[in-house]
């Protein structure tokens, strides 16, 4: 057994790499080099910092890790562990992590985070043995909107508008969903909002195609008024999927609340663990 790094690696055999990992995972999770070169865009991976392990010269795990920052702070974020699964129960994970980790201290980051299911105790015990711990429990929610009139509110597209939007938020938004990863890729989102006196009062940015909701938030002031009601039906007319589905939100009574009001359940949880 050896490890390197994905450094030299192209996105199509990345995405063949993560594929065959991912190939049992609950959540269908399948790639081609377009969207696996848009995946490492967004979440900014760097695979100089991923780790690669080679049994008989054979990829067979890796991790693809993210640098930025959070709260200031430089930061790894955990895009993906993948382990083939002739080769799990092998410690792979721990042994990457041993093998990056000075690299990544050596360069100044000074804290990980990563997402797993909430239900997949080989893997967070697998985290656990590295050093991570739970900071946050998190929900995905999927849903079909019925009624589709977006009521008595104009809705337009909008410029994303970083400091005004993170007055709204009750929770802050996964390292998949933050504001950064969005610019990123902007071609990938649609940002709408519901003005008031030439200010934007509630905003929601989302995936046309996947019909994914990356972020929805209203001005504390302007709440219960059926202004993100509104949003989620012009998402529900305007994408190409049947199905909205938001991942990784944190939980929170009203939030949830919410949406289980608008026809949203609950199709997985996630915990987010950190290491520092």
């Amino acid at each position: 057994m050896t490890i390197g790094t994905l450094e030299n690696y192209s996105a199509a055999e990345i995405a063949l790499l993560f594929n065959e990992a991912f190939e049992d995972y609950k959540i269908k999770l399948q790639f081609n080099e377009k969207t696996m070169a848009q995946k490492i865009k967004a979440e900014n991976i760097s695979l100089k910092y991923s780790p690669v392990v080679y049994v008989d010269n054979r990829a067979v795990a890796f991790i693809l890790n993210a640098t930025g920052f959070v709260d200031t702070i430089p930061t790894i974020y955990n895009g993906g562990t993948g382990v083939v699964a002739a080769y799990r129960g092998r410690r792979l994970v721990r042994k990457m992590y041993d093998y990056i980790v000075p690299a990544l201290a050596k360069a100044g980051y000074m804290q990980h985070y990563l997402e797993v299911f909430d239900d997949n105790h080989k893997a967070i015990n697998a985290y656990r043995n590295c050093g991570f711990t739970i900071s946050r429990n998190m929900q995905c929610y999927r849903g079909k909107i019925n009624n589709t009139d977006t009521g008595r509110y104009s809705i337009e597209t909008i410029n994303l508008m970083p400091e005004k939007f993170q007055l709204f938020w009750d929770v802050k938004p996964t390292w998949q969903n933050s504001l950064t990863a969005i610019e990123r890729v902007p071609s990938e989102n649609n940002i709408i909002g519901i003005s008031r006196d030439n200010e934007v009062v509630a905003y929601a940015i989302y995936n046309q195609v996947t019909g994914r909701l990356k972020q929805l938030a209203v001005d504390k002031n302007f709440r219960r008024r059926g202004a993100a009601t509104s949003l989620l039906n012009y998402i529900s007319n305007t994408s190409a999927s049947n199905d909205i589905t938001i991942t990784n939100v944190e939980h929170n009574d009203a939030i949830q609340q919410f949406l289980a009001s608008r026809n949203f359940s609950v199709f997985t949880g996630m915990l987010e663990m950190k290491y520092q």
